[in-house]
């Protein structure tokens, strides 16, 4: 049966709060507002599948607060654009770098997080077993999740005749992208790998 409001722990509760406190805040007088409703909506519709799984199938902890993270991203994303976070502008300039990499990094957490939700939900569900290939499956559905967005960000800025995220005058700004996402999942099996099997064990030990 699926799980009510009462039944979803407190701490997952408060994170939905916030997360919706930040899109509220997000949506204040943004840089873009074509881009703030692209990627707002987006963001929105992480939450809302999250949340549906979550009626039928519950994720470890360590899952559901990258997840806030990544959310928070983002929409800090939305807020400011992946172009002009003032954070990575102060990079930027304090460095001398050649572009604000705010969009690197949130391909980055593209990777990194859908990595373990997507291995876990696989494994726990016994949708596929524990191989030599398994990781290589788990990566290659991250890796399609990736494209899939870009496919998106395509579509809008056909619709909007403006990219959604300006490739700061690279014209190899979506390869880069893919790069990132495919760096970040990799970075989380190499070091997270082993602390999340035993998170995953924890889970299933307490069923």
């Amino acid at each position: 049966m699926g799980r009510s409001v009462k039944q979803i722990p407190k701490k997952y509760l408060i994170m939905l709060a916030l997360l919706i406190l930040a899109l509220i805040w997000s949506g204040i007088n943004p840089y873009r507002y074509d881009s703030w409703i692209s990627i707002a909506a987006s963001s929105l519709l992480y939450i809302i599948v999250i949340i549906a799984i979550h009626r039928k199938f519950e994720f470890t902890s360590f899952v559901y607060y990258l997840v806030f993270i990544q959310v928070i991203v983002f929409l800090i994303g939305a807020k400011y654009t992946y172009e002009y976070n003032p954070l990575f502008n102060s990079l930027r300039d304090t460095f001398q770098l050649n572009r604000n990499y705010f969009d690197r990094f949130a391909h980055i957490t593209q990777g990194f997080v859908p990595f373990f939700l997507i291995k876990e939900y696989l494994l726990r569900n016994r949708i596929i077993k524990r191989s030599p290939l398994m990781i290589w499956m788990v990566i290659g559905v991250v890796m399609g999740l990736t494209a899939l967005y870009e496919l998106f960000e395509f579509a809008a800025a056909m619709l909007t005749k403006e990219p959604i995220v300006s490739p700061q005058g690279d014209p190899w700004d979506t390869h880069w992208d893919m790069v990132m996402a495919l760096i970040g999942a990799g970075f989380a099996h190499i070091f997270f790998g082993k602390f999340h099997d035993r998170l995953m064990e924890k889970k299933e030990a307490q069923k």
